[in-house]
């Protein structure tokens, strides 16, 4: 069972490896002559990388959704097919695919 107690020491344990990270980098950027630029390498290849997952996950939601909509007006169009057909305009018929007979 998860307590309180045990999400909170869980997140003092990474704020606290995070921080340990960012020292101990400083240091060795500090010291070592060519470790500043790996480091600086490798935090910019992390946000690139960063960058990247987030347009993805932006696209991927953008695409979901439109999908989602276009089914909403297609259940929307068959709702009113069904039980209303006096409400059917031009865009549900283009969507149903039904032909108007004159």
């Amino acid at each position: 069972m998860k307590t309180f107690a045990a999400g909170r020491a869980r997140e003092a344990r990474i704020i606290t490896i995070a921080l340990a990270t960012v020292c101990a980098a400083g240091c060795a950027a500090a010291v070592v002559p060519g470790a500043e630029h790996v480091i600086t390498v490798g935090v910019l290849a992390l946000a690139g990388l960063a960058v990247a997952v987030l347009l993805a996950r932006l696209t991927v939601r953008c695409v979901r959704e439109r999908q989602e909509d276009r089914t909403d007006a297609v259940t929307a169009a068959r709702w009113r097919a069904t039980h209303a057909p006096r409400l059917l305009d031009d865009q549900d018929r283009a969507v149903l695919n039904i032909r108007v007979v004159a």
